[in-house]
């Protein structure tokens, strides 16, 4: 087929490609272009996180925004570009140029600026894809900035936004053939844009959000969460133990664990239905752990659940009732019988002769609360200084006892003497009456 009309062909079934929609397959000039390398932080806006993040409200949506780069790390672009049908019949193959610069360049001469440029050689209607390395501030050699808004927290934030324009030159010439835009948003690795205390570098890479300070909505930020508290940054709640992160710092709880002293009873429970602390296993220190107290029926806040002066945890090494003054009834509290008689105080006649403890020492037997009353008095009831005195000792009660004054006459063991002080005081009457 003559070189004439193979030409004619090649051009009609352009046309009818063009025509019937199939404009792709013919695509000439850049055809796209996109950021590679070390120097994406991250290719795009996840739909996920991402448009959570911003705003429905922000002056700059999600879809305004551009591939998120590093600043100075080893910027290039790919870029793929294609030719059109050369008008030179006697040319299968033409020279190209692309450049990237930091605005479109309509002619380039001798004073233009490229960040970076490379060239191509092309055959007619055929594509490539080349890679262009830029200059390493290629990518921060701008001021500009865009305003975000957040989701939550409702805050806004400002951001580098950058573009280059990737532009095709044919024949190594100066006019510009055709190019597009490459919009971009530029962060520096050491930076921390949402101020949260981590990294972008950290962020880009790890489970947080690098516009997010806080990723859970808890009032800890991230990098407190990260750093210093060791909690999950996107749960509000680590443990799953119904108490918030922040509400266990102030508690002095463990944020990650469900029960912070380790007594049995979760740090929720302790904190919202019992006065127990959650951070020591034995709120009252009476040697039993909190959880046990409940179990027993004592007091996990009172050392000493039934106030007779023995702790409950040496009630529970000595076998007695720590809700009970008196265990075995018989009269003599329990810490009596250990401190003053020695006798058993689970037991109430120790030696089993069938007299009760508390009668053996004079103390029939009474009911607790009497039993305390005598324990505030150290003094053993029915002693001889009390009977001097004029006292008894009655179901537990000091009494006075009053003597008659005419009890010894009635005996008659003071009859004699009677009779004698009798004479004597009658002498003297009649003395006192006859006297001149």
């Amino acid at each position: 087929m003559p070189y004439a009309l193979r030409r004619v062909g090649v051009v009609a079934l352009v046309l009818a490609l063009v025509l019937s929609g199939g404009v792709g397959a013919v695509s000439t000039g850049v055809l796209d272009a996109e950021i590679t390398g070390p120097s994406v932080a991250k290719e795009d806006v996840r739909d996920d996180f991402d448009r959570s993040v911003i705003a429905s409200d922000s002056p700059t949506k999600a879809s305004d925004l551009g591939t998120w780069v590093w600043a100075e790390e080893s910027p290039a672009i790919n870029a793929e570009v294609g030719a059109p049908v050369f008008d030179d019949q006697a040319k299968d193959f033409r020279q190209y140029t692309v450049r990237v610069t930091e605005e479109r360049v309509e002619r380039f001469g001798p004073t233009s600026e490229a960040l970076g440029e490379t060239s191509v050689t092309l055959e007619e209607l055929g594509s490539k894809t080349v890679t262009i390395d830029l200059d390493d501030d290629a990518f921060s050699r701008t001021e500009d900035t865009v305003q975000i808004a957040l989701e939550n927290p409702d805050e806004r934030i400002e951001v580098a936004s950058q573009s280059v324009f990737v532009g095709l030159y044919p024949d190594g010439g100066a006019e510009l053939w055709n190019g597009r835009v490459v919009e971009m948003q530029v962060l520096w690795q050491a930076g921390d844009l949402d101020s949260d205390g981590l990294k972008n570098s950290q962020e880009i890479d790890g489970p947080t959000h690098f516009m997010h300070a806080d990723g859970d909505g808890d009032d800890l930020e991230d990098g407190a969460e990260l750093t210093r508290f060791g909690t999950e940054p996107l749960l509000s709640d680590t443990d799953g133990d119904n108490v918030s992160d922040p509400q266990e710092i102030r508690h002095g709880t463990d944020p990650r664990r469900v029960d912070t002293d380790g007594d049995g009873l979760s740090d929720d429970r302790e904190l919202s239905d019992l006065p127990t602390d959650p951070t020591r296993a034995d709120t009252d220190e009476d040697g039993i752990d909190d959880a046990q107290e409940l179990e027993m029926g004592t007091d996990p806040t009172d050392s000493d659940t039934d106030g007779d002066g023995l702790s409950d945890g040496q009630e529970l090494r000595l076998g007695t009732d720590p809700t009970a003054v008196d265990t075995d009834r018989d009269g003599l509290p329990d810490t009596w019988e250990i401190e003053r008689y020695g006798t058993d105080p689970a037991n109430p006649d120790t030696n089993g002769d069938g007299v009760e403890d508390g009668e053996s020492v004079g103390v029939p037997p009474a009911d607790e609360s009497a039993a305390m009353q005598r324990s505030e008095d150290p003094s053993p009831v029915g002693t001889e200084s009390e009977t001097a005195s004029g006292t008894d000792e009655i179901e537990g009660e000091s009494t006075a006892v009053i003597t008659p004054i005419t009890a010894p006459l009635e005996s008659g063991v003071f009859a004699p003497f009677a009779a004698i002080a009798g004479a004597l005081g009658l002498r003297r009457l009649i003395d006192w009456v006859t006297y001149p």
